[in-house]
């Protein structure tokens, strides 16, 4: 389980994230939602090493997590070689893990239906590109998946690709975090979503399948 334990972060005189707390179930796919500048991304940091909190904790599994292992993370953009091609990246990149290789990527790639491209990664497509990315979070079979606005700006295959990935990985219990803007989208994939305004959490929703989560987020806006 992971779980966020009033975070709290403050660039200056801004409050960024004003004492986040919540939980990730194994086999959750769990939403995120909020308004550009709402803290998404800075949590999403946090959570995955790259910025530190103020205060708070982001404990996994019972234990405050200081490291990476076992977590496939996709947070802006990916750092890859654009005159490589997709397995000549993920090759480099598999590096740093121990025992993953050209059998493990291959099988990334082909889950993301890019096993057969001989294009480099700068002639990708912006929606092959998230694949790609999504490939390589994949690739040492992590048990937590970080995923801050996998499908901004993407073609409909490469949507509908992740979203199957997505609820294919939470089915064999890994906890996924993802965040986004589409409600119905959301509501397709998450089991229960939150609502971020301003760094704080605002709204709650459970059981998503079985809730009018558009109706909810609307009521809330115009009590706003």
């Amino acid at each position: 389980m992971l779980e966020i334990i009033d975070i709290k972060k403050s660039y200056r005189d801004h409050e960024v994230l004003q004492g986040i707390s919540f939980s990730v179930k194994e086999g959750e796919i769990c939403g995120l939602m909020g308004v550009n500048g709402s803290g998404k991304s800075t949590l999403f940091k946090i959570i995955a090493n790259l910025v530190l909190a103020d205060s708070g904790q982001v404990l996994y599994n019972n234990q405050v997590k200081k490291t990476n292992d076992g977590f496939g993370v996709m947070i802006e953009n990916p750092a890859f070689y654009p005159y490589m091609t997709g397995f000549q990246n993920l090759y480099a990149f598999s590096k740093l893990y121990n025992n993953i290789g050209k059998e493990d990527i291959n099988s990334a790639l082909k889950k993301v239906g890019l096993l057969n491209v001989k294009q480099t990664f700068g002639q990708y497509s912006l929606g092959m590109k998230q694949r790609l990315y999504f490939a390589f979070a994949i690739l040492a079979n992590p048990k937590v998946l970080l995923l801050d606005e996998p499908f901004s700006g993407i073609d409909y295959l490469s949507v509908d690709i992740l979203s199957y990935l997505i609820k294919d990985a939470a089915s064999r219990g890994v906890s996924v975090l993802i965040s986004g803007h589409q409600v119905e989208q959301m509501k397709d994939l998450c089991h229960s979503v939150y609502l971020l305004d301003q760094g704080k959490i605002v709204f709650h929703a459970q059981d998503i399948a079985n809730t009018d989560f558009k109706q909810l987020l609307l009521d809330y806006t115009m009590r706003e």
